[in-house]
């Protein structure tokens, strides 16, 4: 029996591996609002109108059990579509998206009149969003928030707003950040891309490795 969950311990152990909370794990590289917590908003450069579908905001937080960030953006008016930077070559791996929404993420991605290196490219629905209405986006990462760019239309409208800094330089050196940028997803280390599950996802995968080692034992008992 002893040896039965010695196995077990080690097939869990190879578990949260393989579902992967990818081992990117540098820190944030600025101080959070709070512990965790990355909370704010950008009024963003406007044009076919002023402050339609913006300022963004941001509700950003890390669960440090897991080592999973939730990202929440919420753009003030009805959005068709919106781009986000994110660390050159990421994938889809990287992420784990929300409903409600499509998200493609590419490599050079035209945002305007600006060339993004890699962005997710977010459609809400065929026909976007209400007009007026607020939109919220959310989405799961274990990649952590650096300053980065943004991008969004409501192509019924004729409103675009992106962040004033767009294309611009996003080194650490530069202290006008926080006034030209938004926190994007980061590359973070050097580490593999691997799925961010579901909760739902990992918690059925985990119950039926448990059920299969309680039946085998309970098959040897009864033999």
């Amino acid at each position: 029996m002893g040896r039965q969950f010695v196995v077990l311990a080690v097939v869990l152990a190879l578990f949260g591996s393989a579902v992967g909370f990818a081992s990117d794990d540098a820190v944030p590289v600025w101080p959070p609002t709070s512990t965790n917590s990355w909370i704010g908003s950008l009024n963003l450069t406007d044009t076919g109108g002023s402050d339609q579908i913006d300022p963004l905001s941001w509700d950003i937080s890390l669960d440090s059990g897991t080592g999973i960030y939730t990202y929440e953006y919420t753009w003030s008016g009805a959005v068709t579509k919106w781009i986000l930077e994110v660390s050159p070559n990421k994938t889809a791996l990287s992420f784990s998206f929300g409903s409600g929404y499509t998200a493609t993420v590419a490599n050079t991605v035209a945002a305007g009149s600006t060339t993004l290196a890699t962005a997710i490219t977010f459609d809400p629905n065929p026909s976007g969003f209400p007009s007026g209405s607020a939109t919220t986006f959310s989405f799961r990462t274990r990649l952590n928030p650096i300053y980065g760019d943004v991008w969004g239309t409501d192509t019924v409208g004729g409103y675009t707003a992106y962040n004033p800094g767009i294309g611009g330089d996003t080194s650490l050196g530069d202290t006008t950040l926080a006034a030209n940028f938004v926190p994007v997803p980061d590359s973070g280390g050097a580490g593999p891309e691997t799925a961010v599950p579901e909760p739902s996802t990992a918690i059925l995968a985990l119950t039926a490795l448990i059920g299969g080692a309680v039946a085998r034992r309970r098959k040897k008992k009864a033999a």
